[in-house]
């Protein structure tokens, strides 16, 4: 299973349709990188903030960032993450 962070607070984006299941662009894209990586495994997603998607990646809290997060060199210092894979998704 892919465990993707994500706000889960954005119409469009990612917000709890009214069964609870995560829809939206980041949502799906959560659900493509699992089905692209490991066929039959799902997306699942993890709320995070701006203030802790870093550690939640970090701690492998999450697997895969799907958030609004730009590159910045002193981002990837710190972060030892490429931001950049997810601007293409």
């Amino acid at each position: 299973m892919v465990l993707c962070g994500t706000a889960g607070t954005t119409p469009g984006f990612s917000l709890p349709d009214s069964q609870g299941v995560m829809q939206g662009f980041d949502a799906d894209g959560c659900r493509l990188v699992a089905a692209a990586l490991w066929r039959r495994q799902q997306g699942q997603i993890r709320p995070t903030t701006t203030q802790n998607r870093f550690t939640a990646l970090q701690s492998g809290e999450v697997d895969l960032l799907i958030r609004g997060t730009t590159w910045t060199l002193t981002r990837e210092g710190n972060s030892r993450a490429d931001v950049r894979l997810g601007e293409l998704l």
